[in-house]
């Protein structure tokens, strides 16, 4: 009677689990899909929310600045798709100190165009520098890294770089990427040379 008795309680607990596991695993799925669809994304909150300035801007600054961020959010609440006005509008909630909106904007503009890499090195430094935030910079730089190339790229290994070597203290890292910039972007890897020369002899 006592092994029947367990073997109720057994079961239940099985019963029980799985259902956790299935309610768990949907709300997971709603979420990642709330997060990385365009049309759902809670970065889109950025469009909305009231401006607020948390920086000291003379009177015609300040106006000047909230209209351009009221034009690019008209514009982009008719097409959420321009992403020149996503990468603008972070740029210019971040003139204001508005990291928060910054990263939403540039967010944004990461999940409509995946494979830019200007929005996610936007991004680095942004959580790199103003919100200390390690590992999302790192993360956004490996990305920037992943997706830039040709003419130009060695801007971004140069980011990536001074990020290593002044953010995460990690000299040899920031060496490395700096030898990687100057093979991805041979015709304009004159300042990365230069400033490898220098790395070294101060190492």
């Amino acid at each position: 009677m006592m092994n029947i008795f367990n073997g109720m309680k057994y079961k239940k607990l099985v019963i029980f689990l799985v259902l956790a596991v299935v309610v768990g695993l949907a709300y997971w799925a709603y979420v990642g899909w709330n997060y990385s669809n365009p049309e759902t994304s809670s970065f889109l909150s950025v469009l909305t929310k009231p401006i607020v300035i948390y920086s000291e801007l003379p009177e015609e600054i300040e106006n000047k600045v909230v209209r351009q961020l009221n034009e690019y959010r008209k514009e982009l609440l008719d097409d959420k798709t321009k992403f020149d006005y996503w990468i603008q509008l972070g740029l210019h909630f971040k003139f204001i100190n508005d990291y928060e909106a910054a990263s939403q904007a540039w967010e944004y503009a990461s999940l409509i165009r995946p494979g830019n890499s200007l929005s996610f090195q936007n991004l680095a430094e942004l959580y790199g520098y103003y919100m200390q935030d390690k590992k999302s910079a790192e993360k956004n730089y490996t990305r920037a890294l992943a997706n830039v190339s040709g003419a130009g790229s060695w801007m971004v290994y140069r980011g990536a770089a001074d990020f290593y070597k002044v953010v995460m203290e990690d000299e040899d890292k920031a060496i490395s990427l700096l030898k990687e910039g100057i093979i991805a972007d041979p015709d304009n890897a004159e300042t990365l040379k230069n400033l490898l020369t220098e790395w070294i002899l101060v190492k």
